[in-house]
């Protein structure tokens, strides 16, 4: 396959002064070859599957990183002097069945049995699914790990489920003959309402044929469509993420790294990805290093015309406590925006909780003089500004209520492995996806909430109002709030704002009462007790391999869950939501899970008068 590399393409090197409130980048360094044009791909028709194999391998090893211990170990001095207590939210009122329209996206089935020719039955049993979204033009393009999908507007599919290796042109993650393949995790995507494009974006880790280890290289995965119809061709791109200072990279602490969830948004001007950084030999068993957040910033209209742009990459971006980590870049909801600003800007936010203690403040950052990045020589900005929210910190692990767990019974009696009914993981207290519409940018976040029961996961969740008067970034907050459903749990939220302005937040409902459910709140306005509403009920417990001991050990009953939530509109204003569940028939092959796993999702459409 034919690679190309940039020319006259510049990466920049920012590094921003603290501790004080509004900071600059200080220097920077260029480099050139950095993205890279890989070909172009295409899902395949629409059902095709070749699984011939009942077994469902796992893969050689487990990939997954520890982001609070990472920012504990970044951390400097002293935590903030400040007493906060722990939030204690009203509790959410009645929780009811929604009645809106959708339907069940991909699952695990769907992920496991992906693949044609020389990709069938090279798919490994996945948990959890990282759910991407894009919607338009009539399409609903759904990806999650490791598998993607085209659906109608009505749930009809149109286009795969295409394994995510083979849509990349990337050796299977196991071949017929054993070998492994690249590994592929994080998936997002976004359809770009101004050039009529859509993006797919993926991490990516070589691994050893042979022993399965990671390394020794990495990078950020980008697909661009063609034309505005996601079932056609689309232009493959890459971006080495290695940075040890080889092939153009930066040289950065304890690399070769790789890049840990990318993130993506977009202004009028520029497509940007942002990532959390770690060392390959970590997945390895080797020491551990943490660079903290990365911001990859390139012109937008030239991948849309399919050609190569300059990359300006920002690193070392420090917290008055700490490195910055999942600084999240914001996804615009309408195609024009209203503040932006002379030579365009693209706004962040991340958390600020570098301690894993509680914490009341976000951090807003923005990346300016966005034009530039369709000239040869961009020269772009990159300030940030602290301001006070309200407390939030780490979530406890999620229950679910108990339900049939035929892999739990499968172990304890064929066994002898006595496991407890799965937790799910909430993660941490990271900035999950943020949108910006109508002059404000919205996100949520997991936090540990009070009740009068105990802890629990709650939501906290946040509206920004930014604005760059004479190019100075200043932000202060516009609403913010919690959902938190009495003796349950609420994981993963992602808003979309609909035409009329109402903000609806997606989440995982999960608890003691309910089986892990997709369901969503109307988060817009002052409103004594927000009304949750289920919209995908789940129909039995999580019952996957990766939170028991005798599939993953190290689990202690904590099933991975997640990680991430979406939520977008479309052309016409209506927001569509989707995230994990567990659907109906979700255990064994003729359902929609395998015996190790059983994860599904569901995608909704959700209208104004929905909203009420």
């Amino acid at each position: 396959m034919k690679v190309g590399s940039i020319i006259g393409g510049g990466i920049l090197f920012a590094s921003l002064m603290v501790p004080t409130a509004l900071t600059k980048n200080e220097k920077k360094q260029a480099s050139n070859d950095n993205l890279s044009f890989v070909g172009t791909a295409t899902l395949t028709a629409p059902g095709t599957r070749s699984r011939t194999r009942a077994e469902s391998r796992k893969g050689p090893k487990k990939h997954q990183v520890d982001l609070p211990a990472a920012r504990l170990k970044s951390a400097h001095g002293a935590p903030p002097a400040k007493v906060l207590t722990l939030p204690t939210p009203k509790d959410n009122g009645d929780v009811d069945n929604a009645s809106v329209r959708g339907f069940t996206g991909l699952t695990h089935l769907d992920q496991w049995s992906a693949g044609t020719g020389i990709y069938a039955d090279s798919q490994f049993t996945t948990e959890p699914p990282d759910q991407a979204l894009a919607v338009g033009n009539g399409f609903v393009l759904e990806a999650v790990n490791a598998a993607l999908a085209v659906y109608d507007q009505g749930g009809r599919l149109l286009a795969g489920p295409t394994a995510l290796n083979q849509f990349f042109g990337l050796a299977p993650e196991i071949s017929a003959t054993g070998e492994f393949g690249d590994f592929v995790t994080d998936p997002e995507c976004y359809f770009d309402q101004q050039t009529q494009r859509w993006f797919i974006t993926i991490a990516q880790i070589d691994v050893d044929p042979i022993t399965g280890n990671f390394g020794p290289r990495a990078h950020i995965l980008i697909a661009v469509s063609k034309s505005n119809d996601p079932r056609g061709a689309f232009n493959l791109f890459r971006i080495d993420a290695t940075d040890d200072g080889s092939l153009g990279t930066q040289l950065h602490s304890g690399c070769p790294c790789f890049a840990d969830q990318p993130h993506v948004g977009a202004d009028t001007n520029g497509f940007y990805i942002s990532t959390n950084e770690f060392n390959i030999a970590s997945l390895n068993g080797g020491s551990f290093f943490f660079n903290g957040a990365q911001i990859y910033a390139m012109s937008k209209k030239q991948l849309a015309d399919g050609n190569l742009s300059p990359v300006v990459h920002f690193a070392d971006l420090p917290l008055p406590e700490g490195v910055a980590y999942s600084i999240m870049p914001a996804k615009p909801l309408r195609v024009r925006q209203t503040n932006d600003v002379p030579g365009g800007v693209e706004y962040f936010l991340s958390a600020l909780n570098v301690f894993n203690q509680l914490d009341n403040r976000i951090a807003v950052w923005a990346v300016s003089n966005t034009a530039s990045l369709s000239t040869p020589a961009p020269d772009v900005d990159l300030t940030k500004v602290i301001i006070t929210s309200e407390t939030y910190g780490a979530p406890p692990s999620a229950e679910q209520r108990p339900g049939p767990t035929p892999l739990r019974d499968f172990l304890r009696d064929f066994l002898g492995d006595n496991e407890p009914l799965e937790k799910l993981h909430t993660n941490n207290d990271r900035m999950q996806q943020v949108i910006f519409a109508d002059g404000k940018l919205w996100a949520g976040l997991n936090t540990v909430v009070q009740q009068r029961n105990g802890l629990r996961a709650g939501i906290a969740f946040f509206s920004v109002a930014p604005s760059m008067p004479g190019g100075s970034l200043q932000a202060k907050i516009a609403d913010q709030g919690y959902v938190s459903v009495r003796g349950n749990d609420v994981l993963n939220p992602a808003i979309g704002l609909d035409s009329a302005g109402n903000a609806v937040m997606v989440f995982t409902l999960t608890g003691p009462d309910f089986f892990p459910s997709a369901a969503f709140a109307n988060i817009t306005g002052k409103k004594k007790k927000l009304k949750v509403q289920i919209v995908g009920p789940g129909a039995a417990p999580e019952d996957g391999c990766s939170g028991y001991n005798a599939c993953t050990p190290g689990s202690d009953g904590i099933a991975r869950w997640g990680d991430y939530s979406a939520a977008t509109a479309d052309e016409n204003g209506n927001i569509w939501i989707a995230t994990e569940f567990i659907p109906a028939k979700s255990s064994g092959i003729p359902g929609t899970g395998t015996f190790f796993a059983h994860w599904g999702t569901f995608v909704a459409r959700i209208a104004g008068e929905d909203n009420q």
